[in-house]
């Protein structure tokens, strides 16, 4: 779903401080966020209240709106956030399999839809009567005595039913190595926060290493990364998709991968030992998923060329990783340091495609006999024929 050219014009006015064009963007999607909230609130008043703080967090939050094209999903997660963080606080509310796929796929929240998918899957297996009552009771969240009026069977008998499918549903769900996948990623999320490159700062001496800023926006900490020039440029590369006369070793590499049906699952900076980051790469197949161990900027790169994230040890963004000055957490990053390795960058191309077209030009045949005559002395003769040869 993407936004119309005006929508985007009035997003480029907020964020340069025009209220009243957020003002008309919040009447543009009142209706939607309004209901949203009503499904999860089950009381208008307060879901109205809800909204009006949702929209005053995203105006405040507006900078850190990566997708201009996605402002109206980006909205609703404000809102499903705040509403769910109000259920929390001030209720206890049970949630049937069909409202927790609807909010979670709704709000955009994949990993929540993928848990729902799973649980629905193994559901569909067991046998067509307990089938029909455990969808009844957790998807669409009925009650016991309105199974017995719609199956005709007495309140034991389903009680003995649901409490039976229960424990078949444990047995098949710990076989389903989807599952086990989803539980480890959800470990991994727990130590792993996923970042996202906010600069490329070029330093060192005649400017050939690069600083490669890392930013975790739950914590708003900023992780230098030192690379070379050249790796940080092979980075730069991925991440724009800038393409280059012949093909690179990064280039050899994602063919490789695609052509054998690995999928990349992203990028992992797990450790820091003696002041060197240790990252792994994980690749999935169809045997499961495999962590190759790998140079941070090697990992990175090849996760940019998949679109596949990136993710930092909370251990590492605790001890290493500085926080964002007050006075710029509203602000979005300007990419200087990008800019001015991509005009580098742009600037090489030129260079080696005008070397190229003279390395077109033909030869004549002495030229080239002289050239390798001198390419044979050089690798065959040794230094003292080589010697008396040029006195």
């Amino acid at each position: 779903m993407k936004s119309d050219d005006s929508e985007i014009e009035l997003i480029d006015k907020v964020l340069k401080g025009d209220k009243q064009a957020f003002n008309t963007l919040t009447r543009k999607h009142y209706s939607f966020c309004l209901n949203k909230a009503s499904r999860i609130i089950n009381d208008r008043d307060i879901a109205k209240d809800l909204v009006q703080n949702a929209f005053i967090e995203a105006y405040f939050c507006i900078s850190n709106l990566n997708d201009k094209n996605s402002f109206k999903l980006w909205m609703g997660g404000i809102v499903n956030n705040i509403c769910k963080s109000y259920v929390r606080d001030n209720t206890k509310r049970f949630l049937s399999l069909k409202q927790y796929c609807e909010e979670f796929r709704d709000s955009q929240i994949f990993e929540e839809a993928k848990l729902a998918d799973i649980v629905l899957m193994a559901i569909k297996t067991l046998d067509k009567q307990n089938e029909k009552i455990v969808y009844a009771f957790y998807y669409e969240g009925k009650s016991i005595l309105d199974i017995c009026n719609e199956f005709s069977m007495s309140e034991a008998l389903v009680k003995v039913r649901l409490h039976r499918t229960r424990k078949e549903l444990k047995i098949i769900l710990e076989r389903d190595l989807d599952l086990k996948e989803f539980q480890q990623y959800f470990k991994n999320k727990k130590a792993m926060k996923k970042v996202r490159i906010i600069d490329m700062v070029l330093g060192g001496e005649n400017k050939k290493s690069c600083s490669v800023l890392l930013y975790d926006e739950e914590s708003q900490r900023v992780l230098p990364i030192v690379i070379t020039k050249e790796e940080a440029e092979a980075m730069l590369m991925a991440m724009k998709n800038i393409g280059f006369p012949r093909p690179l070793s990064f280039n050899l590499i994602s063919e490789i991968i695609r052509t054998n049906n690995l999928k990349p699952e992203g990028a992992y900076v797990t450790e820091l030992s003696g002041g060197v980051f240790i990252s792994v790469l994980k690749l999935k197949n169809e045997q499961g998923i495999t962590a190759y161990d790998a140079r941070p900027s090697d990992s990175i790169t090849i996760a940019l060329m998949f679109d596949c994230p990136i993710f930092v040890s909370q251990k590492i963004i605790d001890k290493v990783g500085f926080p964002v000055p007050k006075k710029y957490k509203n602000m979005t990053p300007q990419e200087k340091g990008i800019e001015q390795l991509t005009q580098l960058i742009e600037n090489s191309l030129f260079e080696m495609k005008a070397k190229m077209e003279t390395l077109k030009v033909k030869k004549s045949a002495i030229d080239i006999q002289e050239h390798v005559d001198k390419l044979m002395d050089f690798v065959f003769e040794d230094d003292n024929s080589l010697n008396q040869r040029h006195r």
